[in-house]
């Protein structure tokens, strides 16, 4: 993981509309991936501000081939949650949409979020006023390292759901 450069940053934060007082102080914006797939986390202090900002997905796409990323991922804290986090995301590319929580969980996990090993993240991505994506990461440890990773959460399916007011849940295991 790697620092944007300082050149960047100012422009980044202008066409996010977001201060430096909008930021987790002390934090740093970065990037966060494989040498295919990057994205460039930006910490955002809280989950009101975060939802308030208004993205403009052209001027944000511009910045992402000068900062060698697929895409920037907002998040926050829940302001009453440590280990709750909301995000945002922006992708390179207008069809390539993925699971975004997928995104943040790795890079929470590379920017030494998981303080204690033993307490679930819970990671959501709003999707509108009333509902979000959600996703639940667990970890295994061993001795006093995480060597592993179970992902999990819901998937609620509209049709499915007004049918027959249930939804169906889902679990991953990553080793």
């Amino acid at each position: 993981m790697e620092n944007v450069a300082n050149k960047y940053i100012d422009a980044i934060l202008r066409d996010l509309n977001i201060k430096g007082e909008d930021m987790i102080p002390g934090s740093a914006i970065r990037n966060a991936g494989t040498n295919r797939k990057v994205k460039t986390l930006i910490p955002i202090k809280s989950v009101a501000k975060l939802n308030e900002l208004e993205l403009e997905y052209d001027i944000i796409r511009k910045n992402l081939g000068r900062i060698k990323s697929n895409g920037v991922c907002l998040y926050a804290t829940d302001d009453h949650k440590p280990y709750e986090y909301e995000l945002r995301q922006v992708p390179e590319n207008g069809r390539d949409w993925e699971e975004t929580a997928t995104a943040l969980a790795f890079g929470v996990l590379v920017n030494g979020v998981v303080y204690n090993p033993n307490r679930m993240l819970k990671i959501r991505q709003r999707l509108d006023k009333d509902r979000h994506r959600e996703i639940n990461l667990r970890f295994r440890t061993w001795g006093s390292s995480v060597n592993g990773l179970w992902i999990g959460g819901t998937a609620e399916f509209e049709t499915e759901k007004r049918e027959t007011g249930k939804t169906k849940n889902w679990e991953m295991d990553t080793k």
